[in-house]
């Protein structure tokens, strides 16, 4: 039960930018691994913490190209 509580709160703290880079490791259904254990051991591996920001730049260019696709799809004045 502890353990769940944990992994509640660090869900908690997660950025924006960082929830939806979870929600697209975890549509690749990593069998063997989850976003918050990544996220742990991106603290103390190279190898994770490199996995880690390349999941966080795939969420960031994808959340700008929405933000672009729905500026140019708005009305001009």
């Amino acid at each position: 039960m502890a353990r769940y509580r944990e992994q509640d709160r660090e869900t908690d703290e997660l950025t924006p930018l960082e929830a939806q880079a979870r929600q697209l490791f975890d549509a690749c259904r990593h069998d063997h691994d989850d976003f918050l254990s990544l996220r742990k051991r991106a603290r103390f591996s190279r190898e994770a913490a490199g996995v880690y920001r390349q999941w966080i730049a795939c969420a960031a260019r994808r959340s700008e190209a929405k933000a672009e696709s729905s500026r140019s799809t708005a009305p001009q004045p």
